[in-house]
């Protein structure tokens, strides 16, 4: 098994309801994963047992996502002129199209994961894993 993210990976999503679309990366890696959840964290609670929760903003969360799986999109201006995808420009979306785009986000990362789950182990991962059994 590749311990490693193929963060060059990606796949296109159109976005008819716009007239457009969206590139998204297949997988992020550890640290843009843990990025993303980085930046929406409120704050941290400490708990009646005693122990400290990390409280997270949910929409700050979904936005992060976004920003981090979006690579590439065909968004234009008034005048008809190619927008770059950055984080402010993502703000800058009139929010119906900002909810295509997350839905997109959301949808492709679902599919991904459930992908992974039916995935059975190859025989090679299989041939090097721990025995429960010596």
């Amino acid at each position: 098994m590749n311990w490693f993210a193929d963060v060059r990976a990606s796949a296109r999503i159109e976005i008819p309801e716009f007239n457009g679309w969206i590139e998204v990366r297949e997988e992020l890696s550890i640290g843009e994963e843990r990025g993303a959840f980085a930046s929406a964290v409120k704050g941290e609670t400490r708990t009646t047992s005693g122990e400290t929760r990390t409280d997270y903003d949910a929409q700050q969360v979904s936005f992060a996502l976004v920003v981090a799986h979006v690579v590439d999109w065909s968004a234009r201006d008034k005048d008809d002129k190619p927008v770059p995808l950055t984080p402010d420009a993502i703000k800058r979306l009139k929010p119906p199209v900002y909810h295509a785009i997350e839905k997109a986000v959301n949808a492709h990362i679902e599919q991904v994961r459930a992908a992974k789950k039916t995935q059975a182990p190859s025989s090679a991962d299989e041939a090097t894993s721990p025995s429960a059994v010596s």
